[in-house]
């Protein structure tokens, strides 16, 4: 019975043990699988950090040049308001040198309205031309003063037209830098459309690769999880393992003490067959006797047994008997009394 229990027992545990090396196969490919998942999840999660890192650096460049097309318009701004100011000067100078030549000529005319009366009184007042001579005199000189004074304003006059000109050739150079700053800040207004659509670009794909790590994460999560439960259960696949095994050893121990106990009763079992039968014939008073026996059960083989015996008369009614049998490890002995009439 115990040997079909142990056999039983063993039958289970090989079980056991093929169904726990199946779990474990079976969690190593999970396993596997999670480690492959977690590196496809890292290498997503490294191009996605690249791309975050090469967007930052390409706006910041595109800040930069932006920062920079300020600066310049800023300072042609600047120049336009410079040169404003300065043309504003030039035509209030133009306005008084104008209002200037009005004056003398004005002065002209009326020197000239003079001279005239002047000319009509000296033949009028032959008289005074002593005195006319005198304010002819005066006034010849005044015409001479004035006539200095027109040479000095034709030559302010000369001067003015020469920085109205070139105040008109800086117009023509300023008209065609504020032109040039014109194209450039629809040129600039145009790359700022670009970049701000690839900003666009890279704003949603930032959102999208938030998405997609936050998507990852939850995988990463499910997956540790994953891995903590199958670590779990390795753990307690271990633990059966173990105890089967010392299950396993157990019943080994049991087996070969079984074993051993079995080939004892073998043993013994010969040595009680081979113990001869003791007995007196009435003439007799002692007699010896010996034995060979071959048990074999079928199933450990066969086992030899050796015995002998002497029995001896007291008296007529009395005799005593003692007997000995050996096989393998295994020893009997036998003491006996016989009573007749």
């Amino acid at each position: 019975t115990d040997i079909a229990t142990n056999a039983t027992d063993i039958a289970t545990n090989a079980t056991d043990i093929a169904t726990n090396a199946t779990d474990i196969a079976t969690n190593a490919t999970d396993i596997a699988t999670n480690a492959a998942d977690i590196a496809s999840t890292n290498a997503v999660v490294a191009t996605n950090t690249a791309g975050i890192a090469t967007n930052a650096t390409d706006i910041a460049t595109n800040a930069a040049d932006i920062a920079s097309t300020n600066a310049t318009v800023a300072t042609n701004t600047a120049g336009i308001a410079t040169n404003a100011a300065d043309i504003a000067s030039t035509n209030a100078t133009v306005a008084t040198n104008t209002a200037g030549i009005a004056t003398n000529a004005a002065d002209i005319a009326s020197t000239n309205a003079t001279v005239a009366t002047n000319t009509a009184g000296i033949a009028t007042n032959a008289a005074d031309i002593a005195s006319t001579n005198a304010t002819v005199a005066t006034n010849t000189a005044g015409i001479a003063t004035n006539a200095a004074g027109l040479v000095s304003t034709n030559a302010v006059v000369a001067t003015n037209t020469t920085d109205i000109a070139a105040n008109t050739a800086g117009l023509v150079s300023t008209n065609a830098v504020v032109a040039t700053n014109t194209t450039g800040i629809a040129t600039n207004a145009a790359g700022l459309v670009s970049t701000n659509a690839v900003v666009a670009r890279n704003t949603t794909g930032i959102a999208t690769n938030a998405a997609s790590i936050l998507a990852t994460n939850s995988v990463v999560a499910a997956n540790s999880a994953g891995i903590a439960t199958n670590s779990g259960l390795i753990a307690q696949n271990t633990s059966a393992i173990d105890l089967n095994r010392a299950n396993t050893e157990i019943n080994a121990a049991a087996i070969s003490s079984n074993l051993l106990g079995l080939q004892d009763v073998r043993e013994g079992s010969a040595a009680i067959a081979s113990i001869p039968d003791l007995y007196l014939g009435s003439d007799e008073t002692w007699s010896l006797a010996g034995g060979l026996a071959l048990y074999d059960d079928g199933y450990g083989g066969s086992e030899v047994g050796f015995g002998g015996g002497i029995q001896v008369r007291a008296n007529k009614q009395w005799s005593m008997g003692v007997s000995g049998a050996l096989s393998g490890g295994a020893g009997v002995v036998r003491l006996q009394a016989r009573i007749g009439g």
